[in-house]
């Protein structure tokens, strides 16, 4: 990683603006300079743009700290970068705010959050966007879906997951580079580290600037809106291949005890028990190692883990038993029903307690 200085008067503004920029548009040059004209420390991370945008960032080098990556390593990386080097020289300022190279946060925006962090210790402040006005259909719809999985996932309320706009204090700025993610998922993941670790995350509405032919997105769809939903995809079909084990085999053992004579209560409470000790053992395996990568020890997550798939296996047999032998439900039926209602308590369990770190 190569650097280039600007020459700066230190005892100015004590708060550093990162600006991540991948083939950056010229609209980069005139934000940078009116920052540098608020008094603000910038840096600007060359996230690997390329040679024909060289005659940019030399420009913007008169303004700002530019660091440059060889190839493009992703939003998320180019932002841990800023980060290091803040943490290795610059930690002796107040608060850092992140903003994107393509002109969608005004400079007077960028003041108000930079205003509002030094009064909000232990928080996190976002600028907001109101999605009103000329806003392109796949950024509202994008920024909908985003909102609605992020509040399943975490019971945080927030308008806007998705806004580059964002304003933390240095003390925070360890546990910042050690959240996972490289590309547009870091940001997601980093508001559900703020949910997980009791961080407030306060909003603060600003303008919302689109200019589509102006302003070129590098959000691949597919590629980066998987890599946000990754956890939640994952655990969604865990769950399901678990779901259908547990489904064919309590139909399998049910018919078979109940063939040897066994009654139907009977019969149904021995089934569920031996589905679930075959599905709880697979999805069990699938969310520690690819839904949530813990590292902690079996000892440890299995006993939390095989705790809860008891407690919920109860459950589930009186749920069961309820509406398949009580109210007269048919077993599949009645199966798929309680499934649907205990998938959302298990997810929030199993990243909250079992797998949280």
């Amino acid at each position: 990683m190569e650097e280039a200085y600007s020459i700066y008067d230190y005892d100015v503004r004590k708060t550093i603006v990162i600006i991540p920029a991948y083939k950056p548009i010229d609209i980069l040059k005139e934000v940078v300079r009116k920052l540098y004209e608020e008094d603000f420390i910038i840096l600007v991370v060359d996230d690997g743009s390329g040679e024909e945008y060289k005659k940019i960032f030399d420009y913007v080098g008169q303004y700002a700290i530019v660091l440059r990556h060889t190839i493009n390593q992703g939003k998320g990386n180019a932002l841990k970068t800023a980060y290091q080097y803040i943490f290795n020289n610059f930690s002796e300022f107040e608060a850092v705010v992140t903003a994107d190279a393509d002109g969608q946060h005004k400079v007077e925006d960028i003041v108000k959050l930079s205003n509002s962090i030094i009064d909000n210790d232990n928080k996190i402040i976002i600028g907001s966007r109101s999605f009103t006005g000329k806003v392109p259909l796949r950024s509202r719809i994008g920024n909908d879906i985003t909102r609605i999985v992020f509040a399943n996932a975490s019971k945080m309320n927030i308008s806007d997951t998705q806004t580059g706009l964002r304003a933390f204090k240095m003390n925070i700025l360890p546990e910042m580079i050690e959240i996972e993610g490289s590309r547009y998922e870091y940001e997601m993941n980093v508001l559900l580290w703020a949910a997980a670790n009791n961080i407030d995350v306060k909003e603060e509405p600003i303008e919302t600037i689109y200019d589509c032919e102006n302003n070129p997105s590098h959000f691949r769809v597919i590629k980066d809106s998987a890599r946000i939903y990754s956890s939640v995809i994952k655990f969604t079909l865990s769950s399901f291949t678990a779901f259908c084990i547990d489904f064919v085999l309590l139909l399998l053992f049910n018919a078979i005890f109940k063939s040897v004579g066994m009654s139907s209560g009977e019969s149904l409470f021995v089934s569920t028990i031996l589905a679930r000790i075959f599905s709880s053992t697979y999805n069990y395996a699938i969310n520690k190692i690819i839904v949530f990568k813990s590292k902690e020890k079996v000892s440890k997550t299995g006993i939390q883990y095989f705790t809860l798939v008891s407690v919920i296996a109860l459950v589930n047999f009186c749920f069961l038993y309820l509406l398949n032998i009580i109210i007269g439900i048919k077993l599949d039926i009645a199966k798929i029903i309680v499934e649907l209602t205990l998938f959302i308590a298990s997810y929030y369990a199993q990243k909250k307690i079992i797998f949280n770190k």
